[in-house]
């Protein structure tokens, strides 16, 4: 499965909209550490990898696509995550991360609280490390297929119109928010790759 999501600042106002027109799913709280090489091999190709409590997922963007919104391929087998890494760094990962050629750079707490309206997920997210927070909606939407990316973009943010958020602003997310703040390096080196985008005004609505 593809996930096609976009993420938006969040008030208290559109907060409680979501919570109106949604169905409450849940709440938890989970540590996420990502992990990359010193010279940002792995993030430098928009590719992520983070243990999230004890299970190792990888996100991977998905290649030639140039739609607006992020899109990913989720791999969370670790058969095929140590696939995706040898191509790349060529060694499987048990020995990228015993050999510390993988070490973390962040470890992030977030208490997460989950709605679902109609197809969508809803993820609106609180982030901490150490001294440093911040929250985020995020609506997200799974797609089969490559070919339905697009469509799947335009009712993401129909979705958000109706939720009263603000579509013109490119949000960023956790991890790159985190980054601007206390890995400037990392984050300039990001941002030079084209990997993530600078908040910023999509349209002078």
């Amino acid at each position: 499965m593809i996930e096609v999501e976009k993420k938006f600042t969040l008030n208290e106002s559109q907060h409680q909209r979501i919570r109106d027109l949604s169905e409450l799913v849940g709440s938890q709280c989970f540590m996420d550490i990502y992990y990359d090489t010193s010279t940002y091999t792995l993030t430098g190709r928009n590719m992520w990898l983070r243990k999230r409590d004890q299970h190792l997922e990888l996100k991977v963007s998905v290649k030639g696509y140039h739609g607006t919104l992020d899109t990913y391929q989720e791999v969370v087998d670790e058969a095929e995550i140590s696939r995706f890494l040898s191509e790349i760094l060529n060694k499987p990962l048990s020995e990228l991360l015993a050999s510390r050629r993988l070490i973390p750079f962040c470890t992030m707490q977030t208490k997460r609280t989950k709605y679902r309206l109609d197809e969508f997920t809803i993820d609106v997210d609180c982030a901490t490390v150490e001294d440093f927070i911040v929250a985020v909606a995020e609506i997200e939407l799974l797609v089969p297929h490559e070919k339905e990316v697009s469509s799947a973009e335009i009712k993401i943010l129909s979705m958000a119109k109706k939720l009263s958020l603000d579509t013109d602003t490119s949000v960023q997310g956790k991890l790159p928010s985190y980054l601007q703040e206390k890995a400037p390096e990392h984050y300039h080196y990001l941002l030079e790759a084209g990997v993530i985008r600078a908040a910023t005004k999509t349209s002078n609505s």
